[in-house]
């Protein structure tokens, strides 16, 4: 019989699928678990209970779905903006902003339940420009915490040569020439009316020619169209006559782009439906400029550019990068770089890179990696420049994980303070988060549930650090909510959907708790740690009186150990029975946990029975495990009390 000591001191490998447990061979397997359900595994090596949620209020309509846009105007000032029934509404440092008590501050936008998930958008400034398939590019700019608009962006598209002018009752377009026109050439264009040819006349220097033709019931009218600029590449001309007519515009209905980027001092819009895979940049410098698409040779002019590609589908997102911008459709991803470094109509040029393709969700940045969403809906993958291939590659980050993100994702935010946590939205409800410091190789996944479904997640800077919004739907006294709720970090609690309640005078009667009516919740008070009651008119009933409580909904954290895999003469140990005589947690500010279901004492001798336990960190030495094929432990903490767990010792038998 052999014997050895066994130690996993990290737990950097999270939680990995089903089809790697028998994948000893791995460098990761010593750092990896069966299970890791409401737990975070951590940079420095560790795993923690996760943080609870707070309440912050049920959305608009709960009916209806709802989106969670960060708008961050500075690293003191961000506020989340919660689109739901046809209303944007704001929180702002915790709070839902009102105009009144009891009255949130919102305004309208067009877009149903079904269309939020196509919603995109990127920040300049002071404004959130949006794209959607089916609406104007629209801009929501702030003046004050009440005073916000969400209008259709006013484009700068002067009219060129040989693009269409029109309206209800006339369409032409100048016809560009090798004969410069000048400023000043001029085009009188005549309707008969009813739908008669019409004929247009030029004056001024050069060889005019347009194509122009009247609609069918229109009125007689005439035209007047000047060239306001005019040099050897472009011509810019204004139009003026019997009726106010304009340019037929790029973007327009049945053909607006699906993908927003700021990249370089410009603007890029790509992906309407007649041109899929084009894109087109703005005009660069001041803010004045992002909105005026007008082409022409100067390096500061916009620009359009189509993708040499073997498919023709849509670009749905678009990322900046420190080299280039990457662009990315269903079916594959392209970066856009440039001969001098600088975007410029001359020098911009696309070059294909990987054909993973990628979903609805919108990508991520994180340090130099690109991290999206690959079309299956499930594979994670982390694009980024690769020197020694001189291309950009996309690194698969479910590779062991496989499991991890169920049947997709629909939505994912990235919390970089405190601990690098990318939250992913499954579409059954779970929330997944990934540990992710590139730098120092760490990719852990674990999984989070509650008693509901998650349905929406942001993240915006708050306090110094990163709130994340998560938007849950629970099912409240036969009723569907939705309420929105933040990831704890700040108050620190260890329950969902959670309050926090204070009274100068100790009492038993605590109420405010209408949003879990008919729900079972936990309570950590004074002197209760972990009771739970249930939620009747509002209220709960404590046993004995406190003064301050945190009220919301139990969760259990649940670590589950891989097969243990000790070295022995002869080759592997699996197949073997195994003895555990001795399992030690190393364990950091620590109140209560279960190993194998039964409970690890930590209070110390002489503690009072109703004083609050006192946190334990060090070492906790377990009774012997006894013999077991397979052997997996199972470390569980179900009260709302801190656990973090830096790593476990295991002195094994192997049975020869």
């Amino acid at each position: 019989m052999a014997k050895t000591t066994m130690i996993q001191t990290a737990f950097l490998g999270g939680e990995v699928s089903p089809k790697m447990l028998g994948r000893t061979d791995l460098k990761g397997y010593d750092t990896s678990t069966k299970t890791m359900l409401n737990a975070l595994p951590f940079y420095h090596g560790g795993t923690k209970r996760r943080p609870g949620t707070f309440f912050h209020g049920e959305v608009r309509d709960s009916s209806f779905a709802v989106k969670l846009v960060p708008f961050i105007y500075s690293r003191t000032q961000s506020f989340l903006c919660v689109f739901n029934n046809s209303r944007i509404q704001f929180i702002k440092d915790g709070d839902f902003i009102e105009t009144s008590p009891g009255v949130r501050y919102e305004i309208t936008h067009p877009y149903t339940s079904d269309e939020l998930n196509e919603l995109r958008f990127a920040q300049f400034g002071n404004s959130v420009y949006f794209t959607h398939p089916n609406y104007p590019p629209k801009r929501l700019f702030r003046t004050g915490d009440t005073s916000w608009t969400f209008t259709d962006i006013a484009f700068v598209h002067r009219a060129l040569t040989d693009y269409w002018y029109e309206n209800a009752n006339i369409r032409f377009r100048i016809i560009s020439n090798s004969t410069t026109y000048t400023a000043g050439s001029t085009f009188t264009v005549t309707s008969p009316g009813g739908g008669g040819a019409a004929t247009a006349t030029f004056s001024g220097t050069g060889y005019g020619q347009m194509v122009a033709a009247s609609k069918a019931g229109s009125p007689a009218e005439t035209w007047t169209v000047t060239c306001i600029y005019a040099d050897s590449q472009r011509q810019e001309w204004s139009v003026t006559g019997s009726v106010s007519g304009s340019m037929a515009l790029l973007f327009k209905a049945g053909n607006y782009p699906a993908a927003i980027a700021f990249y370089q001092q410009r603007m890029f819009l790509a992906g309407t439906p007649a041109q899929p895979q084009t894109l087109w940049g703005s005009k660069s410098g001041s803010d004045l400029d992002i909105t005026n698409f007008t082409r022409g040779p100067d390096d500061n002019d916009g620009v359009e550019l189509t993708l040499a590609s073997s498919s023709n589908d849509m670009i749905l997102h678009m990322v900046p990068s420190p080299t280039d911008l990457l662009i990315m459709s269903y079916a594959n991803e392209f970066v856009m770089s440039s001969t001098s470094g600088v975007y410029t109509p001359k020098t911009a040029i696309v070059k294909p890179q990987t054909t993973y393709g990628c979903n609805l969700v919108s990508p991520l940045r994180i340090g130099n990696a690109a991290v999206f969403i690959q079309r299956d809906g499930r594979r994670v993958r982390a694009a980024a420049y690769d020197l020694g291939k001189g291309s950009n590659t996309a690194a698969d980050m479910t590779v062991t994980s496989e499991h991890i993100t169920g049947t997709g994702v629909i939505d994912m935010a990235f919390q970089q303070d405190p601990d690098f946590n990318v939250w992913l939205i499954r579409k059954d409800g779970y929330l997944v988060s990934l540990t992710y410091l590139n730098e120092q190789d760490v990719i852990a996944w674990a999984r989070h549930d509650t008693d509901g479904w998650f349905k929406a997640v942001a993240t915006i800077p708050e306090n110094n650090s990163d709130t994340t919004y998560v938007c849950v739907e629970r099912l409240v006294n036969g009723v569907y909510k939705k309420y929105i709720e933040s990831i704890d970090y700040v108050l620190k609690s260890l329950s969902d959907c959670t309050i926090f309640g204070a009274s100068a005078v100790a009492k038993t009667t605590w109420t405010g708790l209408g949003h879990l009516e008919g729900k079972e919740v936990v309570i950590v008070g004074d002197n209760s740690n972990g009771t739970r009651k249930t939620v009747s008119g509002g209220q709960i009933v404590l046993d004995v009186a406190a003064k301050e409580v945190a009220i919301g909904l139990p969760y259990t954290t649940t670590i589950e150990l891989l097969h243990p895999n000790p070295q022995v003469d002869g080759g592997t140990a699996r197949g073997r029975q195994l003895s555990v005589h001795e399992v030690t947690l190393v364990v950091d500010t620590t109140v209560s946990c279960k190993v194998n279901g039964s409970p690890v004492a930590f209070s110390s001798i002489g503690q009072l029975a109703d004083k609050a336990p006192v946190p334990y960190s060090g070492d906790k030495r377990l009774a012997q495990m006894g013999w077991g094929t397979p052997l997996n432990m199972k470390i569980e903490q179900d009260l709302p009390m801190p656990f973090t767990l830096l790593a476990v010792v295991m002195k094994v038998s192997v049975n020869d």
